[in-house]
């Protein structure tokens, strides 16, 4: 019953960061593309035993290069994002975009490719979960920086990836 409590707090905390930032008329759900993880993902992800920390943060420029990759979140996080945009130095990382959507798959079950992706300055990917405190606070707080970008003239489109491993059925994880 908490944990139902406190994701109804959450949800009513963003609903009003979201009245409260909206001033000018955009809308930064528009630029979210909701995604879940392929059953084969998951469980490679969660292997037996393995726990994976959430948010997994990605951050790729227009090109579809890398340019942040960091596991959980901190209070720095959107400035490393903005900072990471702004200077755009592409990591040596072996993550494509290509690859990250290939574990991927809508709501409704169909893949997605890279040429299916709005045209953006930047694309953040969020691998998140609904027992997640931090993936929670992470929203809250993207939602806020896609704002700012939004008036730096920046589009930026959120892959968010639902990676939950209780979303696999029983008869499903083996």
């Amino acid at each position: 019953m908490a944990l139902r409590t406190w994701m109804m707090c959450a949800l009513a905390a963003v609903a009003i960061v979201d009245r409260a930032v909206a001033d000018d008329g955009y809308d930064p759900h528009a630029d979210v593309i909701a995604l879940r993880h392929t059953d084969e993902a998951l469980r490679e992800t969660y292997a037996k035993g393995k726990r994976m920390m959430l948010p997994r943060v990605l951050l790729f420029d227009a090109q579809m290069k890398p340019l942040v990759a960091q596991f959980g979140w901190g209070p720095t996080m959107e400035r490393k994002l903005d900072l990471a945009l702004k200077k755009h130095e592409p990591m040596p990382s072996p993550i494509t975009m290509e690859m990250t959507l290939g574990e991927t798959l809508t709501p409704s079950g169909h893949a997605v490719t890279v040429a299916e992706l709005p045209k953006a300055d930047g694309y953040v990917v969020d691998y998140w979960a609904v027992w997640c405190g931090p993936c929670h606070a992470f929203e809250r707080d993207i939602i806020k920086q896609m704002h700012r970008w939004h008036d730096q003239g920046k589009r930026v489109v959120w892959l968010k990836i639902e990676s939950d491993p209780e979303k696999l059925s029983k008869d499903r994880k083996s």
